[in-house]
C-alpha cells in the first residue's frame, strides 16, 4: 500500500465510525435525555462511554480509558422540553 491508499482508508475508517456512533446517539436520545439532562455524553465504537457537566472532564476521562478521539462524538443533552439558542 502507499501513503495516500493508507490516509484514504483511514479517512473511509474515521467517517464510518462517526455514522455508527451518530447513529447510536440519534437512537438512543431519548433515554440520553431522560438520564442525563444538562450533561455532556461521549459515545465511541457505538457505546456511551463517559458522561459529565463539562467538555474539559469528558476529554479527560477518555484520555484516562485511552479511547482515540478520532472516534469520539460528543454532544450536550439539554433539559427535557428545553430550548437551546445558539
Amino acid at each position: 500500500m502507499n501513503i495516500a491508499s493508507d490516509y484514504m482508508d483511514n479517512e473511509e475508517k474515521v467517517f464510518e465510525n462517526a455514522q455508527k456512533n451518530l447513529k447510536f446517539f440519534d437512537d438512543n436520545f431519548k433515554s440520553f435525555e431522560s438520564k442525563f439532562p444538562n450533561r455532556f455524553v461521549a459515545v465511541s465504537g457505538a457505546n456511551l462511554v463517559a458522561t459529565s457537566e463539562t467538555v474539559d472532564d469528558i476529554l479527560e476521562k477518555v484520555k484516562e480509558r485511552k479511547i482515540d478521539e478520532s472516534d469520539l462524538l460528543i454532544e450536550f443533552i439539554p433539559l427535557p422540553g428545553s430550548i437551546l439558542v445558539l
